[in-house]
């Protein structure tokens, strides 16, 4: 298999972790400038089935039902996958251009997961920058 090892992190930008050895991957990773989505998963031990963990969005329309009708979905409209509807396992932001977590860092996995799922301990600004050797400030999670 491919991808990253488990507990890799991971960024956009060579500038922003320098402590990182990085590769060229062919692609581009490009976040529209008014709205996107973007799901973390591995995939499951089928080997093609998708494991969803995260999910963040950006967004004026928030999270929408699920469509089987692909037209459902424009700019900003996303929905959650099935299996992430009854987690503390995504979050809803409205749109900045930088937004980082500043919540508790502490708790059981679940407490993380909610907290991480509540936009109220995200700080999002379309001026300032955030200074990410403090955004990466890692997470203490105890036992539950």
């Amino acid at each position: 298999g491919g991808g990253l090892p488990r507990g890799t992190v991971f960024g956009y930008g060579t500038d922003d972790f320098p402590q990182y050895s990085w590769s060229g991957v062919s692609g581009s990773f490009l976040l529209s400038s008014a709205s996107d989505t973007v799901f973390v998963y591995c995939v499951g031990p089928d080997g093609t089935s998708p494991v969803h963990l995260a999910a963040l969005s950006y967004s004026s329309q928030g999270w929408v039902p699920p469509d089987e009708d692909d037209s459902a979905f424009t700019t900003g409209v996303s929905a959650l996958p099935d299996s992430m509807t009854e987690c503390d396992c995504a979050v809803q932001l409205q749109h900045r251009d930088n937004a980082a977590y500043v919540g508790d860092r502490t708790g059981t996995r679940e407490e993380l997961l909610g907290k991480m799922s509540d936009p109220s301990r995200w700080s999002g600004s379309d001026s300032v920058r955030n200074h990410l050797p403090g955004v990466l400030s890692g997470f203490e999670v105890t036992p539950p």
